[in-house]
């Protein structure tokens, strides 16, 4: 338990599974694949960029060979920049709070009241559902988080019941009303 939830019990713990990530993973190999087939056409317009602002020999000749681990290195790091980033991604669900941790260097906990929680849904991709997974999406009347994802989760459907559960019965313990069309509430 973390410090954060110390004095909460933790009803669960959802770590989003890195397949979340795998799509964008694909889009990028295929990028790069792609990109690949078309490096000799890549590697010419370049280098006759490259020759044309630098008249002379140059001091590092451009090969076809950079362009290629270039264009694998620009079409990879944004896919595995985002799984190192679900992998460093937990949340903990109290019957009063959502507490959502993120970061690499940096770590930072957000929280979330569960009576603030307007609505739930969830999405099921295609590759997430070959594996059991879903999104938990999380409708507020929180400012700073009006709209929380919860990706890649094991039994979307049931999480996104013990939620509603738990922010009726917080509603009920706390009197917690919202106006219609409004963001204000009372309590």
């Amino acid at each position: 338990m973390s410090d954060s939830t110390s004095n909460e019990s933790v009803i669960a713990t959802l770590k989003p599974s890195i397949l979340a990530g795998v799509g964008s993973l694909i889009v990028g190999l295929l990028l790069a694949s792609i990109g690949t087939l078309f490096a000799k056409q890549i590697w010419r317009f370049f280098y006759e960029i490259y020759i044309g602002i630098y008249y002379g020999d140059p001091l590092f000749p451009l090969k076809e060979s950079h362009v290629v681990i270039a264009l694998w290195a620009i079409c990879l790091i944004i896919p595995i920049c985002k799984i190192i980033g679900l992998a460093n991604t937990k949340f903990d669900i109290t019957p009063r709070r959502v507490y959502y941790y993120h970061g690499v260097l940096n770590r930072r906990v957000d929280q979330l009241e569960i009576a603030r929680i307007r609505d739930l849904s969830t999405s099921e991709p295609l590759l997430l559902r070959l594996f059991g997974l879903g999104n938990l999406i999380l409708l507020t009347a929180d400012r700073t988080h009006p709209q929380q994802l919860i990706p890649g989760i094991k039994d979307v459907h049931g999480m996104r019941e013990r939620v509603h559960d738990l922010s009726v019965a917080e509603r009920q313990r706390t009197g917690y009303q919202e106006m219609e069309n409004t963001t204000e509430a009372t309590a």
